[in-house]
């Protein structure tokens, strides 16, 4: 009877031995902790009604550290430079006067640069430890963004006698983002990261309007938050020590 104890007291106590282990095992892959990233984000303007053929791309260089078994906490800074006709209401604030114009006499530019901090749940599953496996990703952004419309001197539009030139939308908002995606480690260095993000911006932004055509500014700010609402991506990374 007593070695049956002194067994079963041997095995608690291997156990306990081993739990403490591993829950004091070291954050990040192998011990690496540290990761830069290059992500590339894509969204095409026609999926929410924005003028636009090709999709717009979003280039993201984020730097993340890995503080537990399951958290991350990151930064970042991205940008988006993309080239297409407007929407006619950003131009003309009435019904009458886009309805006229021929929208391939004008071109749109949009400018967006964001910065970012977040922090990245990994999702407890056997045979997984931050930052490898699946995630959700939540965190605040701050957000530049400008349109410019204008008319090229060739076509020399006019309504009535005033030449259309340019109009200018500047805007400065913050905001929060959600996402979800997946780290793939690869030769035991490179990280391949895959999901998406929500980017929903809060209310009463600064706006200024340079110039214009008397185009509606609420419209043409709308017009850049939808273009930058949701974005897939794929990265690619190096866990760094």
């Amino acid at each position: 009877m007593q070695n049956h104890q002194k067994k079963t007291i041997g095995i608690l106590a291997l156990l306990l031995v081993l739990n403490i282990a591993t829950q004091a095992q070291i954050p990040g892959y192998q011990g690496l902790r540290f990761i830069a990233k290059y992500n590339c984000g894509i969204n095409h303007p026609g999926l929410f009604g924005r003028p636009g053929r090709l999709p717009a791309v979003f280039h993201i260089a984020s730097l993340e550290y890995t503080v537990s078994r399951q958290w991350a906490i990151g930064i970042n800074y991205g940008f988006m430079f993309y080239n297409d006709a407007p929407a006619p209401k950003t131009l003309f604030a009435s019904n009458e006067s886009y309805n006229k114009i021929n929208r391939s006499d004008f071109k749109g530019k949009y400018l967006q640069h964001t910065t970012s901090i977040y922090g990245k749940y990994y999702i407890k599953r056997r045979g997984f430890i931050a930052p490898v496996g699946p995630y959700v990703i939540a965190g605040l952004y701050y957000q530049y963004s400008r349109n410019i419309f204008y008319s090229p001197p060739e076509t020399q539009y006019t309504l009535g006698t005033r030449p259309m030139q340019q109009n200018n939308i500047i805007a400065h908002h913050m905001g929060i983002h959600f996402g979800m995606g997946r780290n793939f480690v690869v030769l035991n260095r490179m990280v391949i990261d895959l999901g998406f993000t929500l980017n929903l911006t809060a209310p009463n932004p600064a706006i200024v309007a340079e110039s214009g055509f008397g185009g509606s500014q609420r419209v043409a700010y709308n017009d850049l938050i939808l273009r930058n609402l949701f974005q897939l991506h794929l990265g690619l990374g190096v866990l760094a020590f």
